[in-house]
Order: structure tokens, then sequence, then C-alpha cells
């Protein structure tokens, strides 16, 4: 075929735009539409039992009593579905490895995602347990709960935290296992996973469930959470923080029940005071930040003060400028 034919025939196809696609909307249209509705109906389940110690180690109980009357919570965006798929497959992983991991050393897993019930007189509390495993010869029965972390957060990750080894020994006590296992694995790969051993208490799961009921079926809410402080130690005076409880921050609630009646609509996010040790005493000096705060400082302040070490003491009323 000659040039000129070539030519004329590149001349005669008709121009065809590509079609439409946009991955990212397709993958986030997908992901809203395939989650489904959720509702607590007053039901308790074991990941919440660490509410019963209070909000020093878990989340926030109002919450937890606004929720049991299906309070509406926020949206939840396609990253976090996301997130949440990655922790699925990632649960769903560790099972399938179990599988094959464990009989090398005479275990063998027995269930994945089982439903059981925290009290076998009341299915309203329950949950689903991760792994459940059984020793070959000796038929011991131990729980595994699953839990992706941030890889940062092994940094810190020095022992259980009370709340997820309540949770576990919910577990233990629902299935009636011999005792059990958290296992955190680092979502980003870089620390592994790393085990912490769990002992049967059953007492302690029931203690828990007998307090989240009282929560659950009382009147009202119980009261918002508290102002907090922290301490940051210097070579020269110390420096001292207020802040504000990290269960607000973090409310999935549409309408955060304690930041509503949260009576510090504005904490400063800068050092507020300054520490100076005397003999029986702790000056507290504030700066400009703390100028306004100083009699809810101070108590805050000796409200964690142990028997027997100084007081704190507001003695210099004027602000210190600002580092």
């Amino acid at each position: 075929m000659s040039e000129e034919n070539v030519e004329e025939q590149d001349q005669e196809q008709p121009e065809v735009e590509a079609p439409f696609l946009d991955i990212e909307n397709a993958l986030a249209t997908h992901l809203l539409d395939t989650r489904g509705s959720w509702e607590k109906n007053g039901r308790i389940y074991a990941s919440d039992l660490g509410l019963a110690l209070g909000p020093e180690f878990a989340g926030c109980q109002v919450a937890f009593w606004h929720k049991c009357r299906n309070a509406p919570t926020k949206d939840v965006n396609a990253g976090r579905l996301l997130l949440l798929q990655a922790g699925d497959l990632l649960h769903d992983w560790m099972g399938d490895a179990l599988k094959m991991a464990l009989p090398i050393q005479g275990w063998r897993v027995v269930s994945i995602e089982t439903r059981v019930y925290l009290d076998h007189d009341d299915e309203s509390i329950g949950s689903r347990l991760d792994i459940l495993i059984e020793h070959m010869e000796t038929g011991w029965r131990t729980v595994i709960d699953v839990k992706t972390k941030r890889g940062n957060a092994f940094g810190y990750l020095t022992e259980v935290k009370p709340g997820d080894e309540l949770q576990v020994q919910g577990y233990i006590k629902a299935a009636d296992a011999d005792d059990g296992w958290v296992l955190y694995v680092d979502r980003e790969g870089q620390n592994f996973v790393r085990a912490f051993y769990v002992e049967r208490e059953d007492h302690r799961p029931e203690q828990a469930i007998t307090i989240l009921k009282g929560i659950r079926d009382a009147d009202e809410p119980p009261e918002t959470l508290p102002l907090g402080i922290s301490i940051t130690e210097n070579k020269g005076a110390d420096s001292v923080y207020l802040k504000k409880p990290w269960q607000i921050e973090w409310c999935d609630l549409e309408k955060c029940a304690c930041a509503a009646a949260f009576p510090y609509p504005s904490v400063p996010k800068k050092v507020v005071a300054k520490l100076h040790p005397q003999d029986t005493y702790v000056e507290v000096r504030l700066t400009e930040s703390g100028k306004e705060w100083g009699d809810i400082i101070v108590d805050l302040l000796n409200a964690e003060v142990e028997e027997g070490e100084p007081m704190y003491a507001l003695q210099v009323v004027e602000p210190e400028p600002e580092e």
C-alpha cells in the first residue's frame, strides 16, 4: 500500500474518545454503598468492657450511654472504611497463618470469628471471638485476640493495654477457655507482631458487665469527662499543660455529648504554668496562656499529689512571658 493510501486511511478513521473512568470515585462509592447500617440497641460487646475502667484507660462512658439509645454517629468516609477493610483482611490472614503455624507446636485452630456470649442468660451481651485454639495433647484452650496498630504505636507498647486485657478476659470466660493472648500486629509491617499473655480472671469481666449494665440502664448519662493536666519535666522549671480529654477529640457521635457539656470551651494548647520546687510546697507561676486558669490549675495539680508529697501553691499571679 502506498504512502498516499495509508494517509487517506488514517484520515478516514473516526476519533474515539476514551470512556469515562474515575477509579477513586468508583472505589469510594462501592465502599460507602456496601457499608451496612449498625445500631447498638442496648447491646454490650466484649470491646465495651474496657469502658468500665474509666476514661483514664478507655473511651467515653457518656458516648456509650447515648449509643445504647442509638444516638446518630458521624458519617464514615471511604478512607476510614478502607482502613477497616485492611484491618479485617489482616485479621483473616492471621487466622489462616495460625492454622498453618501452630501445629508445629502441637496446637490447632478450633474456630475463627465465633459468636460468644459474655452472659449466657442475656444474649444482648455478646461479641465475636477472633481465634480459639486448642493444644492437641492436653486439650488446653486459649483465646487469641488480634489487634492491628500503627507502626509508631509499638514504641510505647511495652505491656498489654488494660482495656484490651479486660476484653480478652471476657472472651476467655465466654468461651470457657483456660487463658488468652492479645496479639498486636503492626499493619505497616516494621515491627511484625507482639503478643501479651492474659490469665483467666472471671471476676473482672463480671464486674465490668455489672458496671456497664448500670450505665446502660440509668435514666441519665454519666458525668462528662474532666479536664486533664500534664507536666513536662525540664532542667529548669517544669512546664504545665492543660489537656482536653482525648475522647472528645475522637468522639464518633454526630453531636459529642461531652463536648456540648464541657465547661472549658477554649483550653489553651501552650504552657499554662511553670513549677518551681520549694521546701514545703511547689510554687506555681502562670504564663500568659494560663493567667485566667490559676485556681483550676492548682486544683488539678493538687488532686494528683500523693500523701506526704509537697502541695502546689499559686504564689505569683502575674503572668510569666511566653517562651
